[in-house]
């Protein structure tokens, strides 16, 4: 995890939005510093980022809301972060008070992460992979507490240990085992006590309750059959009297509408008549209409001629008037354009006189004034050539001058540069030595290291030689020796024993086989038996003596086994004389090589030193070598200047020449088009005559205009004259039409108003029309009334049929119904003849007396019998229910018995293993707790003197010993002859390298297999002198190179100010505080 920036508004001392680029930051490396006064809010900084990736604080006793700053309504953080290669964003906001100022009781936080833009369900916990615990303590290294730890005693270490690793919570693992005890023997008496309640029902109940339920569904499946064609038919027989009631009203209703059907058709005939006398007269009326409305319109016509004459008239006299009045208006025009010509005339002849190109063309004087142009444009350019080529030839001047500055300050700086390792290769000679002198430091390491091992050695070595001893070995063989004797004349005794055991029996044989012939077994010659029965009894009570005291066989095992061990006695004798012999001589080398470690130290020394003089010099040659590049770089940039100028100062010259030629070029083509020699000094003049010559031939345009315009103007006099003529002659014509038309409108109308008589026409034609329509519309009405009765009347009968047909149908129905009067819940004789002959039915009803008698019989006996067979339905199920019921509530406490039984094995067995364990952890509480912190403490020191020989070069290491007070600690300086003291001997400087170390290492432990590329260090630097600032310093910088975030909180100035980049916090007067980047 790396951090990239975080964006503070309104957190404690941090008013208003501040915004921290850690990446920034860190470009001038790893390491930076948060600095400022006490109490400016360089802590806030780490609690906004504990707050934005997990919305808690390292304060346990602080709420989310004491952090925003005072006075503030709301607060927000934005912490921008990657982990595995993936950007996130997680965010965190409070608002505290209303818009009215007044507080919010609960207020309510807002948290989102998101990742790439997008909002995301994943926490910062699981994105991280540390819960907040292992975050603050592997993130936030408390290096103070550290330095506390290292000089406290057994149990306060105990404490911090405890405090930072795991957060106590070691001391509750016992609590809680036990509390977890006491809920499951609790478990445990419940379920006893719940196994020993007995089943609601016997088994003998519910094999009864399983034998009889097939029997009732059975009986419950015929019962619903009949129910439900007993609800068919109700059903059909509801849809019968229904339909039946509807046929005979639809009867009724067609009757009366035939009665209608015949008064309608009387009517529609009655005023058929009407409209054909009516229509007769309108026709006679159409042609008196069409004569006296044809002579009318001709009367019209002719009034309209008449106006139109007048009207034509009074026209002719005004445009009559008008043309006179335009005559005189445009003599009067043709007397200016004469007075005009002769102005203008003058003025071409004066103009003629003074200018010297009347001779050329327009087109010539407009190429000649475009040429003119070019050559002043040419002049333009040229001046501003001459001009910068001035400019340049300077600059040129100037870079010559600064070169010379530059190559003396580059000859003095690779002097300098030579004369620290007197080489020019000296990456090649700095990395020898370093690579020399590192070989050297690493050999000298690790022969004090060797040393250091073989010290440890001789010591373990000489514990063991005294731990040997050969005088027990030693007795412990010769009591084996003398055991393996004494078996050995045992078996030598038991063989011999054997022997005449053996030989007894023979002789026993041969005396048995001899007393039995008389003769000897052995010779055949006779013998004495009394005397061999005596011999036999003899060699009988001898071996009846000697029975079952030969073994032979189990004193040659001991013998073998204890001669086995006296093998094994030897061979250990001689194994631990060579392991004298062994230990002795290592014991001798290790010494050998013990004997120059002060020699190898003093080295040590002398090489670092040599070492750090080396890295300063090779600064020092790096910063002048950067120099050098500078400087080379200016060079060679003024070099490239100079010959851009070169070649700048190059192209203006072929510039100036261009210009030169170009404008010769024109001034030839200026002379060619006047007719003589030009220069360009006569070009004022010359500008001068062309605007001449133009006014010249505007003057010209002119007087050709004004002579056109006259001649247009004189024939439009032509054309005016010969329009009053025919004006003149139009008027006369009109007048005599007139007179005409006025006489023939007196012929057509006799002298009456032609529009009254009109009028009065078309209002006879307009009633009668009137009255034809009204009487159309009566009859129209009447048909459509006609049609409407009649369509009535189809629909009437249409329904009837359908009626009819839906009753035969029910009746048919009911017919197929397979319902059994024997199946009848109440044994109602009347129901079931009723059944029967509704049965038999097959035509509908055709009276209403014989539809009331089926009414009856629905609600009277039907539907009496359909509640009767519900009710005894009901009652099956119902039974059929509670004994389904009965039956599946005894299978479920029966299974939860047998789960509650296994239950009750399980969690007896869980008690065990607990109560077991709780034995094992101890009574005492803290028993346990100690055991676990004391390994933590054992790993935490491995791992400390790991970092120790990464921060410190090897040179120190941390131990553990026994006390009176129980285990305290020594630092072993192996850069002092290895010798051991007390952690309290200590520097400060030393102090903060061992507790940096501690704290690096707790870090590791806590996070497991997350990777962490950042942390800060709080606390632990107030106390150091300048030389322990110098190695506090030189530690951090070794952390550095890991390639790890660090942030150091600290006020110190003379540790903050060799940080290359700090971030600043101000606070004012107020207690506001505001952030800023220093970089040293």
């Amino acid at each position: 995890m790396r951090l990239n920036s975080i964006e503070i508004e309104n957190i404690t001392s941090l008013m208003g939005k501040h915004f921290i680029d850690f990446e920034e930051i860190l470009k001038e490396g790893e390491l930076f510093a948060i600095t400022g006064p006490t109490g400016s809010g360089k802590s806030s900084i780490l609690t906004a980022i504990s707050l934005a990736l997990y919305g808690k604080n390292h304060k346990k006793n602080l709420d989310s809301k004491d952090f925003v700053s005072l006075g503030a309504a709301t607060a927000s953080i934005k912490l921008n972060f990657e982990t595995k290669g993936n950007k996130y964003c997680a965010a965190w906001s409070l608002k505290v008070l209303k818009k009215n100022g007044e507080p919010i009781k609960k207020p309510s936080l807002q948290r989102i992460v998101t990742k790439d833009g997008i909002a995301i369900e994943s926490t910062p916990e699981e994105i991280i992979g540390l819960t907040f615990d292992q975050f603050i303590r592997s993130v936030i290294l408390n290096q103070g507490q550290f330095s506390k730890f290292l000089v406290s005693n057994f149990s306060e270490r105990r404490k911090i240990l405890e405090r930072l690793y795991s957060e106590n919570e070691l001391s509750e693992i016992n609590k809680k085992l036990r509390e977890k005890l006491s809920i499951q023997k609790q478990e445990i008496e419940i379920l006893t006590i719940k196994l020993d309640s007995s089943l609601p029902y016997t088994e003998t109940e519910i094999i009864e309750a399983e034998q009889n339920l097939p029997t009732l569904k059975e009986e419950k499946i015929l019962k619903q059959k009949s129910y439900q064609d007993l609800l068919e038919i109700q059903s059909q027989l509801k849809d019968i009297l229904e339909f039946s009631s509807k046929r005979l009203q639809f009867q009724e209703k067609t009757r009366e509408l035939d009665k209608q059907l015949i008064k309608s058709n009387e009517e529609v005939n009655k005023y058929n008549d009407l409209l054909r006398e009516k229509t007769t007269a309108f026709d006679k009326f159409k042609l008196r209409y069409s004569r006296e409305s044809e002579k009318l319109k001709s009367a019209i016509t002719v009034r309209n001629k008449l106006e139109n004459l007048k009207e034509k008239i009074e026209s002719n006299k005004e445009k009559t008037r008008r043309t006179s009045e335009r005559l005189k208006d445009l003599n009067f025009e043709i007397e200016e354009k004469d007075n005009q010509l002769l102005d203008l005339r003058k003025s071409e002849e004066l103009l003629k006189e003074n200018s010297t190109l009347s001779h050329l063309k327009p087109n010539s004087i407009e190429l000649l004034e475009e040429m003119i142009s070019k050559l002043q444009s040419l002049q333009g350019d040229q001046r501003i050539y001459l001009e910068s080529k001035e400019a340049k030839e300077r600059d040129l001047q100037e870079i010559e001058n600064i070169g010379k500055e530059l190559n003396i300050e580059l000859e003095k700086q690779k002097k300098e540069s030579f004369s620290i390792f007197e080489t020019n290769d000296v990456e090649i000679f700095v990395q020898s030595s370093s690579e020399k002198l590192e070989e050297r430091i690493h050999k000298l390491n690790k022969e004090i290291l060797l040393s250091e091992q073989a010290s440890e050695r001789i010591t373990l070595l000489e514990k063991e030689l005294a731990k040997i001893n050969l005088k027990d070995q030693k007795t412990q063989l010769e009591a084996s020796s003398k055991k393996v004797q004494k078996f050995e004349n045992e078996l030598k005794r038991a063989q011999e024993k054997e022997k005449l055991f053996k030989k007894n029996q023979i002789l026993s044989g041969l005396l048995d086989d001899s007393i039995e012939k008389s003769t000897c077994s052995v010779c055949t010659q006779t013998v004495d038996i009394e005397l061999l029965k005596e011999i036999k009894i003899d060699i009988e009570n001898s071996l009846e003596t000697n029975s079952g005291a030969i073994d032979t066989t189990s004193i040659q095992e001991l013998i073998n086994e204890e001669s086995e061990k006296l093998a094994v006695l030897k061979h250990e004798e001689q194994s631990l004389l060579n392991t004298i012999k062994n230990l002795q001589s290592e014991t001798e080398q290790l010494k050998e090589k013990t004997k120059n470690s002060k020699e190898y130290l003093s080295e040590l020394e002398v090489a670092q030193k040599e070492k750090q003089t080396l890295t300063k010099n090779y600064k020092r040659a790096q910063e002048i070598n950067q120099s050098i590049g500078i400087t080379t770089q200016k060079i060679q940039s003024l070099r490239e200047d100079f010959k851009k100028s070169k070649a700048q100062i190059s192209e203006l010259s072929d510039s100036i020449n261009h210009n030169k030629k170009s404008a010769d070029v024109i001034s030839n083509e200026i002379a060619k088009t006047i007719g003589r020699d030009f220069k360009i000094s006569e070009l004022e003049p010359l500008k001068r005559d062309i605007k001449q010559t133009f006014e010249l031939l505007k003057i010209i345009d002119q007087i050709e205009h004004a002579k056109s315009l006259k001649i247009s103007l004189e024939k439009q006099i032509k054309l005016l004259l010969s329009e009053k003529d025919e004006l003149d002659l139009s008027t006369t014509k009109s007048s005599f039409e007139l007179k005409e038309s006025a006489k023939e409108l007196e012929d057509l109308t006799g002298g009456i108003n032609i529009d009254v008589a009109l009028a009065e026409l078309e209002k006879e034609r307009e009633l009668l029309e009137a009255d034809i329509k009204e009487t159309t519309k009566s009859k129209t009405h009447l048909e459509t009334e006609y049609a409407r009765l009649l369509t009535s009347l189809d629909s009437l009968k249409d329904q009837i049929t359908v009626l009819e047909n839906s009753i035969i149908s029910a009746l048919g129905n009911i017919a197929n119904i397979g319902f059994k009067s024997s199946s009848l819940a109440s044994s109602n004789k009347e129901t079931e003849i009723f059944i029967e002959k509704l049965k038999s039915l097959k035509t509908y009803p055709e009276t209403e007396e014989t539809i009331q008698g089926l009414r009856e019989g629905y609600d009277k006996l039907l539907l009496q019998e359909i509640s009767i067979f519900k009710e005894k339905l009901e009652e099956l199920l119902s039974t059929i229910s509670k004994s389904e019921e009965k039956i599946s509530l005894f299978r479920s406490k029966q299974a939860e018995q047998t789960r509650d039984k296994e239950l009750l094995i399980k969690l007896t067995e869980s008690f065990s293993r607990l109560n077991n364990l709780a034995d094992v952890l101890g009574k005492n509480k803290d028993e346990f707790r100690n055991f676990v912190l004391g390994f933590i403490e054992q790993q935490l020191i491995q791992n400390t003197n790991l970092e120790l020989s990464k921060i410190c070069d090897g040179r120190f290491g941390l131990s553990q010993k026994e006390s009176t007070h129980g285990h305290d600690f020594f630092i072993i300086d192996r850069w002092n002859g290895a010798m051991e003291r007390k952690v309290t001997t200590l520097s400060g400087g030393e102090t903060f390298l061992v507790s940096l170390a501690m704290a690096l290492t707790l870090a590791e432990m806590t996070r497991g297999q997350v990777d962490i590329d950042c942390f800060f260090i709080d606390e632990g630097f107030g106390s150091l002198d300048s030389d322990s600032i110098e190695d506090a310093f030189s530690a951090l910088m070794s952390v550095r190179s890991r390639g790890k975030q660090i942030g150091i909180i600290s006020h110190i100035r003379e540790l903050t100010s060799r940080i290359p980049a700090n971030i600043n916090l101000n606070k004012s007067p107020e207690g506001q505080s505001n952030i800023e980047y220093l970089y040293n």
